[in-house]
């Protein structure tokens, strides 16, 4: 039964929305005002926060975080929509019970001013670039956001606002360097960085190598339960039961690491190839994709 602090996202309650060159979506309240309130809200002190860029395996991640910090391979009935800090209202998160942890795609400049101050824990994962646009296209394809653009779009028209200061959370490559400005301005802040590719090549010691970071001891036992609970079928499986209504807004659309290889052309991947090559030196996680 889908818990009702759940995220409603009718698509009615979903507008694109601008501020100070932060494009995303707004959903109960203007975005300034929800912006203000997400950094001046209140953390506990078992909050974990987990950031990533859209499409990077945000709910699955959420999934393995919960468990390691319930100590249960149960599913919960609260999952990463109910905790998205970028679209629930800062009230309804405050009533939701520890341990919480609290979902955005936001640039880290817009986290909690807390999250300094109480050296609130971050999971930062990330994907392929290429897969992160195509999973991008299907759901702007999902998603019409009350504008033709977006059901209508094409890859080639997606790889162009992909690749433009248009795009949602300063894009992919803005969203890493704002990533390392932070974490170079707030060492003392702890944050453990995962891409969704080791997580999928690697998947039971990536959840051994989280649950330290995370300061929970658990057995190998464990480890690979919560792989298997949180693998891709289960977790569609789960989100379908929990709340059908959200069928047509599914964020579970195929798990494949390397789907993106039967959707972009020589030209996508060459302008991929040539953006990624110039920011190599000045970012590692761009460099790893080259």
């Amino acid at each position: 039964m889908a818990n009702k602090m759940k995220l409603e996202l009718e698509h009615s309650k979903l507008k694109p929305a601008i501020h100070n060159g932060l494009a995303m979506t707004e959903c109960y309240e203007p975005l300034a005002d929800h912006l203000e309130k997400v950094k001046a809200m209140q953390l506990r002190n078992d909050d974990v926060l987990l950031c990533s860029f859209p499409k990077s395996g945000t709910h699955w991640m959420y999934r393995v975080i919960d468990m390691l910090q319930r100590g249960s391979t149960q599913y919960y009935d609260r999952n990463a929509d109910s905790t998205f800090l970028d679209a629930q209202l800062i009230e309804r998160l405050s009533e939701l019970a520890s341990p919480r942890v609290l979902v955005t795609h936001l640039p880290f400049d817009h986290l909690p001013q807390q999250v300094k101050d109480k050296r609130t824990k971050i999971v930062h994962v990330y994907r392929n670039p290429r897969a992160v646009l195509v999973s991008f296209y299907h759901m702007m394809k999902t998603f019409k956001l009350n504008t033709p653009e977006y059901s209508e779009t094409t890859l080639d028209k997606t790889a162009d606002l992909f690749f433009s200061d248009n795009m949602v959370y300063y894009g992919w490559f803005g969203h890493l360097d704002n990533m390392s400005a932070y974490q170079a301005q707030n060492p003392s802040v702890p944050i453990f960085h995962i891409s969704y590719e080791e997580m999928t090549l690697s998947p039971v010691d990536t959840v051994k190598k989280l649950a330290e970071f995370l300061g929970k001891t658990v057995t190998p036992e464990f480890c690979a339960q919560v792989v298997e609970a949180c693998s891709f079928k289960k977790q569609k499986e789960s989100e379908e039961t929990l709340d059908q209504s959200q069928a047509a807004l599914t964020f579970y659309r195929k798990g494949d690491m390397n789907d993106w290889k039967n959707h972009l052309t020589v030209a996508h991947n060459e302008k991929f190839a040539k953006v990624l090559k110039e920011r190599a030196e000045k970012c590692p996680f761009s460099a790893k994709y080259t």
